[in-house]
């Protein structure tokens, strides 16, 4: 959580040295250094998006599953209309929700098969929690753009 607040003070300075390929597609490498002032060695659970531009995305379909009492993947991006899947592959009882703002769901309790979803329809970001097992969180990342995508671990993007 703590790499995700830098970057969100960082992304303007950082999007300066994105390029915008002929082909329309923004490339670009995300540096991030840590408290200690080193470089980050991993930033894939960031999110890099532009801000300002309004271009509606299509809504697509995503999944965060919750697997060994943990929501996986951790951060997920997707555009305003999205609709993530919450399966719960444990056999124990799980529980999706959030009260991020105008994002704000509770998928109740339940185990393995059965899935909870939900459609996103404001951009923000949102913090999502079990209310049985207090470790568990993950961030979605809501854009009403379809300009954003998650960088691998050495900071390259490709939009």
């Amino acid at each position: 959580m703590r790499r995700f607040a830098h970057l969100t003070m960082l992304l303007a300075a950082l999007l300066g040295g994105a390029i915008v390929c002929e082909a329309g597609n923004i490339v670009g490498r995300l540096q991030l250094v840590e408290k200690d002032g080193k470089q980050a060695s991993d930033v894939s659970e960031a999110v890099v998006w532009i801000e300002g531009v309004k271009v509606q995305a299509k809504p697509v379909a995503a999944e965060i599953r919750m697997k060994d009492k943990t929501f996986v993947p951790h951060v997920l991006a997707i555009p305003v209309g999205g609709t993530v899947k919450f399966p719960n592959d444990d056999s124990i009882f799980h529980n999706a929700f959030s009260v991020s703002g105008d994002n704000r769901f509770d998928l109740d309790l339940y185990k393995k098969p059965k899935t909870g979803a939900w459609t996103f329809q404001h951009p923000g970001i949102v913090r999502v929690y079990c209310n049985i097992h207090p470790q568990m969180s993950a961030i979605i990342v809501v854009r009403d753009t379809p300009f954003f995508t998650k960088p691998g671990r050495d900071g390259r993007f490709v939009n």
